[in-house]
């Protein structure tokens, strides 16, 4: 690192090197090391003068709706450019499979970038976490960037050979269960990680009760998803963890494997490979402005493209020769769900998505315009819990009422009947307890800060009330030790309880005194068994409704959070819509989602 003189502003978004953090002492005298991120505060602030800056909370709002803009100016874009033309095909689009990650990348950089530029210096060094921070401070000649002299994240090549072990075995395992599955009329497509995770056929979370139709022309197509060679997965790729799917009738896919194998695969591959490089020779060359930041990180994840390109060759040949007439699927814009169900659609299959979260008006899953409409690229249906979500889409996510089914929330089924107990003795436990108790259905969320605010605010609830119990329901796709940690950190022992998968989310929310969550689809869960909820809204956008429908009262702080519960559990003086809400939301409770679901699917195909 060159020398730099004493009135520059320090700013660290990284891990530093020790000779990173020697330089800094030396040169930096006079200013306090900024800091935006208080993991990376604590490690470094017994080195020099440091201060962790919080986020302006009206700054995100602002950013939040600028980044959603850009998102849908996008496609004008390609469609108006005959350089950016290879982004999308008649069959398949790099660009939707990349948005939902581009929209979310791209809204976090800002909060950084926003925040730095209201810092006053003539001269600003940024320790940077990617190489992808300079562009957002190309115009500012006082601002010098020095990204990270190794790449953060080591590779992985353990769950690789994981995967392969996994794949082989599946792919033995599956020749007979192959021609079976080309027979089948409808499919059901998930991820393995989504099926275990999620429950068996008789309580899955999101698909209910309509997977264990016993409609013999259905069947349910697993795939095991690429692992990530950088980074955390969510999965740990043992034979034991998808047991449980691959010994079911479905099929664990195996076409990955054998489609590699082919010439003509692999040549697709590296000429997409060739034509996506010249398309970001071209972005760069595009004006600055968010548009041309949400289209270079497709760059930034061209490895990521060329698996969802490959498994869109791999599955269009298994549904070239299959009978299906139409595949649904929860989940269906993530884009390794996306690019098989593209795959199908490019065999004459109709795709069908099933919503399996909330809607609004923030959410890149749901909201496009009137290009990506005429691109073709979205899902041939939808089928939605209620009318909220038919009127969103059609009015603000650019769906037409043709698409469109209410069926009502497929989970819900098992409101009508007798819930089958995920843990009797954790139930029987809470349910004799003295002590109301209080539910906090975490989730997993880009804006870091915000996730363990709430974390901590939640905890808080231990320490300055002793009234009641505290539960937190950890959210499938985080881990456990993420809060114990915090929990740890405040110094609690008693009066909570963290778990897992080790009692079902209904069986909490019977026994739930008052529920806590932030924008988590948990909340209208909530509110179909009429349980006191409180949103922990730290940017006031009630992004789910819940506030604005009268489910729920929103805490902005521990202190408020704690007023709430006092509110809620001994002073009963706020009445809820819950009638409306569940009319809107979830159509009806009673009992016959897969019914209805069945009967458009079949209307539809007929």
């Amino acid at each position: 690192m060159d020398k730099t003189d004493n009135s520059s502003q320090y700013i660290v978004l990284r891990s530093l090197t020790n000779k990173e953090i020697e330089e800094i002492k030396q040169n930096n005298t006079t200013r306090s090391v900024l800091f935006y991120d208080k993991v990376l505060f604590e490690t470094y602030s017994k080195y020099f003068n440091a201060e962790l800056i919080e986020i302006n909370e009206e700054l995100k709002e602002i950013i939040n709706r600028e980044v959603m803009e850009a998102l849908l100016k996008v496609p004008d874009l390609i469609l108006n450019s005959t350089n950016l033309k290879d982004l999308v095909s008649k069959d398949f689009s790099i660009w939707h499979y990349q948005r939902f990650r581009a929209y979310f990348d791209v809204r976090n950089s800002l909060y950084l970038c926003r925040s730095i530029r209201l810092v006053e210096s003539d001269s600003i060094v940024i320790f940077a976490g990617d190489s992808t921070t300079a562009q957002y401070f190309e115009s500012s000649k006082h601002v010098k960037i020095i990204p990270p002299q190794k790449p953060s994240k080591k590779k992985n090549y353990s769950i690789v050979l994981k995967f392969l072990i996994l794949t082989i075995i599946y792919w033995f395992s599956s020749f007979v269960k192959s021609n079976k599955m080309k027979k089948k009329k409808f499919l059901f497509l998930t991820s393995s990680s989504q099926y275990s995770n999620n429950g068996s056929n008789a309580q899955n979370r999101y698909f209910g009760k309509i997977i264990s139709s016993p409609r013999e022309d259905s069947g349910i197509l697993i795939f095991l998803p690429f692992p990530k060679i950088k980074g955390k997965n969510t999965i740990k790729y043992t034979f034991s963890e998808f047991y449980k799917s691959a010994k079911m009738d479905t099929l664990a896919s195996p076409f990955t494997l054998k489609n590699y194998l082919r010439k003509s695969t692999r040549t697709a591959i590296k000429k997409k490979s060739t034509e996506l490089k010249d398309v970001y020779r071209s972005i760069e060359l595009l004006p600055l402005g968010i548009e041309k930041y949400l289209l270079d990180r497709l760059r930034v994840n061209h490895h990521s493209s060329l698996i969802y390109y490959f498994q869109f060759l791999s599955f269009k040949h298994f549904f070239s020769s299959s009978r299906c007439e139409a595949i649904s699927s929860i989940d269906e814009n993530s884009p390794s769900i996306k690019s098989i169900l593209d795959a199908a659609k490019s065999c004459g299959i109709k795709t069908i998505g099933i919503q399996h979260g909330s809607i609004h008006h923030l959410h890149p899953a749901y909201v496009y315009s009137k290009s990506d409409i005429q691109m073709n690229k979205l899902v041939d249906h939808m089928f939605v819990w209620g009318e909220q979500s038919a009127n969103f889409l059609t009015e603000i996510g650019s769906f037409s009422s043709q698409q469109i089914h209410i069926i009502g929330q497929p989970r819900t089924d098992f409101i009508s009947t007798d819930q089958v107990s995920s843990n009797s003795k954790l139930i029987d436990k809470y349910k004799n307890s003295s002590k109301p108790l209080i539910v906090f259905f975490s989730q997993p969320q880009r804006d870091e800060n915000l996730r363990k605010r709430a974390a901590i605010d939640t905890f808080s609830l231990v320490l300055n009330r002793q009234t009641e119990h505290v539960l937190v329901k950890v959210h499938p796709n985080e881990e456990t030790s993420y809060y114990e940690k915090i929990a740890q950190e405040l110094g609690i022992t008693e009066g909570y309880s963290i778990y897992k998968n080790e009692i079902d989310l209904y069986d909490l929310l019977i026994l739930a005194d008052a529920v806590i969550t932030c924008f988590s689809t948990v909340g209208a869960e909530a509110a179909f068994f009429k349980k006191p909820l409180i949103t922990l809204d730290y940017l006031q956008q009630d992004i789910q409704n819940y506030v604005n429908n009268k489910i729920a009262i929103r805490a902005t702080n521990s202190d408020e959070l704690s007023a709430c519960i006092q509110t809620l559990l001994y002073e009963s003086s706020i009445t809820f819509n819950h009638d409306t809400f569940i009319r809107e939301y979830a159509f009806k409770l009673d009992g016959k989602v897969a019914t209805r679901f069945w009967q458009h699917l079949t209307h539809i195909v007929d």
